[in-house]
């Protein structure tokens, strides 16, 4: 099994343009998207640090991403408001 760091890597490589995507579609402009996007994986990361390896191996990704984005951009709007 990969480590947390190559398991992260390709995580990134696969969702960025999705999670930013997203990110864009709920803030409606590219800077608060690109910092969604960067908080989101951030937190990811810190979270798979945490996480025994078979809960990381049975990991459904994009659903996690998305959760995580929802709860920065929610988290952000009310900052940037």
């Amino acid at each position: 099994m990969e480590g947390v760091d190559g398991f992260f890597e390709r995580m990134v490589n696969e969702h960025q343009d999705r999670i930013f995507a997203a990110s864009f579609a709920m803030t409606g402009n590219r800077h608060d998207a690109e910092e969604v996007a960067q908080d989101t994986f951030f937190r990811a990361f810190r979270a798979l640090q945490t996480y025994p390896p078979e809960r990381i191996r049975d990991l459904k990704e994009r659903a996690w991403l998305h959760r995580i984005a929802t709860g920065c951009e929610a988290c952000g709007r009310r900052l940037w408001n």
